[in-house]
């Protein structure tokens, strides 16, 4: 019940907000995973304005293509990075997170 009144299982993977990219479970329209290392969460992450790129494994900076609103770049390494990829995040690459804490599209 929790699931459908919070709309936590809402995704987007068919909408033309979504590219079609993935990294393995994790589908471009989909909710961004909620995951936990040490004493911080994934959520963490989302609390600035705007679309925020995050940078697995020594990513260079992503460019959103026709966005000119508020962008947040955080390179994720250590345990970060671990639980990332525990969670189904790459290893290597980019994953942009839309406000609404959807992925818009992963860059391997």
């Amino acid at each position: 019940m929790f699931k459908t009144v919070s709309q936590t299982r809402i995704m987007y993977r068919k909408s033309p907000l979504s590219d079609g990219s993935r990294s393995g479970p994790i589908h471009a329209g989909d909710r961004f995973p909620w995951f936990q290392w040490d004493d911080a969460n994934s959520y963490d992450w989302l609390t600035n304005t705007g679309y925020v790129v995050l940078r697995f494994g020594g990513a260079e900076p992503c460019e959103i293509p026709g966005w000119k609103g508020p962008l947040t770049q955080i390179a994720v390494d250590g345990s970060a990075a671990e639980a990332a990829l525990a969670a189904g995040l790459p290893r290597h690459g980019c994953v942009v997170v839309r406000p609404d804490m959807h992925v818009a599209q992963v860059y391997r």
